[in-house]
């Protein structure tokens, strides 16, 4: 259920955006909705509010963020990994010419590196700049 939950306050704010019709396939829209489809039938009953979400006060926090975003991630566009980004004071947005799961970032060898480099060391740490530099022929460049 709190995955349900969870869900349902992502997807709830712009469900009516997406209206979902009977001739067409929308695989990452109708599984959101399946999984939160029992909380948004009580809110179609009034029985449970609309969630609410805002991003103000995502730049008080003093963590980095470090966000690897897939170029063909067809469940989360990169443009909204870069809006996401942009609400941390100390952020950092990779982006990768990839998929969802990152398949070329994986194969290429050097995703375990980037994970550790980025936890142990820091978004911006010489260790970090050195696998980002390696993964530099994965790196996408809208143009």
């Amino acid at each position: 259920m709190p995955v349900r939950v969870r869900v349902y306050e992502f997807y709830a704010p712009i469900a009516a955006r997406y209206a979902l019709s009977s001739d067409t396939v929308y695989p990452d829209h109708e599984n959101s909705y399946n999984v939160a489809s029992p909380l948004l039938r009580l809110l179609e009953k009034g029985d449970v509010e609309r969630p609410t979400m805002s991003l103000s006060n995502l730049n008080d926090l003093s963590t980095e963020v470090f966000l690897l975003a897939g170029r063909y991630d067809h469940t989360c566009d990169y443009r909204t990994q870069l809006a996401l980004g942009s609400h941390y004071k100390s952020h950092r947005v990779f982006l990768v010419d990839d998929d969802h799961v990152f398949h070329k970032v994986d194969n290429s060898g050097r995703y375990a590196f980037l994970v550790q480099a980025v936890l142990l060391k820091g978004i911006r740490a010489p260790e970090t700049e050195a696998v980002l530099r390696d993964l530099k022929e994965l790196t996408w460049v809208e143009r």
